[in-house]
């Protein structure tokens, strides 16, 4: 509870330390084993996970977090890691789960995006975060995702 409400008082260098110290104890078990309410009480940390033990996040531990995922710092490895286990590998990504995305929405390849982008009207959500993506720099405003939204 402490880490939840004091994570935005907590600098990342010592988060990264944080995290270090709690993969170091057996009380946690591994990753695959942490249970919802834990990994609740831990949002802020994941971002500071080592890619892999991020990668080792299964879709039930990712599924109820995705809103919050797609609201922080992750970057392309762990931003692709949560779209590969909850949506491509299991081919059920819609357009119901682009608004839960946020920015996890700069990580999709242009493949990916497509449909979505043919869909006439094009979700107003999905153009304001594609806007986001490329003033965050998150995509290129000349790469070939801009080009599919042209």
């Amino acid at each position: 509870m402490a880490i939840r409400d004091h994570s935005t008082e907590i600098k990342s260098p010592q988060k990264q330390a944080f995290v270090k110290r709690l993969l170091q104890s057996s009380v946690v078990g591994d990753v695959p084993s942490w249970p919802p309410y834990f990994l609740s009480s831990i949002l802020q940390l994941l971002p500071h996970l080592p890619v892999s033990q991020f990668q080792q996040l299964t879709s039930d531990q990712l599924s109820p977090l995705v809103e919050f995922l797609g609201n922080t710092s992750l970057d392309g490895t762990r931003g692709r890691h949560v779209l590969r286990t909850l949506f491509i590998k299991k081919r059920n990504f819609t357009s119901d789960n682009i608004s839960r995305l946020g920015v996890l929405v700069c990580y999709l390849k242009p493949e990916e995006l497509r449909p979505f982008l043919l869909a006439s009207p094009v979700s107003s959500a999905l153009w304001q975060q594609l806007a986001l993506c490329v003033s965050e720099g998150l995509i290129s405003d000349s790469g070939r995702v801009r080009e599919n939204c042209m």
